[in-house]
């Protein structure tokens, strides 16, 4: 049997913080069932934990046959596309090249996150991470 971790990712590029949640087939994939949400830069840690423990929870685990089965439909790699033409149009990138220049990346998975944490320790954490991130810097 297949062990499940819940798993979300979060991305940063200095615009706007971009949380979904992952599930698990054979792969991480978006979680159809939740929009990705959309934070100003300047959103608080108590948000940015909020939307990441959010995302957490709609994690689920995706049967290998379900999974292939959407996989093979091409389901994913729309629903990823849709996403990124949102936040394209949202944030008024000129495409996606433009959106994902300085884009920074964390996965994030309850193992990572001690169990008596706050969103706001989880939000201070993730800020954190992308402060030391070295992606566009100089």
């Amino acid at each position: 049997m297949i062990e499940f971790a819940a798993r979300a990712c979060a991305f940063f590029n200095g615009d706007f913080y971009w949380i979904q949640s992952q599930s698990t087939g054979l792969i991480a994939v978006p979680e159809p069932s939740m929009e990705p949400m959309f934070l100003a830069p300047d959103a608080s840690d108590e948000a940015i934990g909020e939307s990441i423990s959010a995302a957490l929870k709609a994690s689920r685990m995706i049967a290998p046959a379900e999974f292939n089965k959407r996989w093979s439909a091409g389901e994913f790699s729309r629903l990823e596309a849709a996403r990124e033409n949102e936040a394209i149009d949202r944030f008024c990138y000129k495409n996606r090249k433009a959106l994902r220049r300085e884009m920074r990346l964390c996965w994030i998975i309850p193992i990572q996150i001690a169990v008596s944490a706050s969103n706001t320790e989880i939000g201070e954490a993730v800020r954190k991470g992308f402060s030391l991130c070295q992606i566009g810097k100089k």
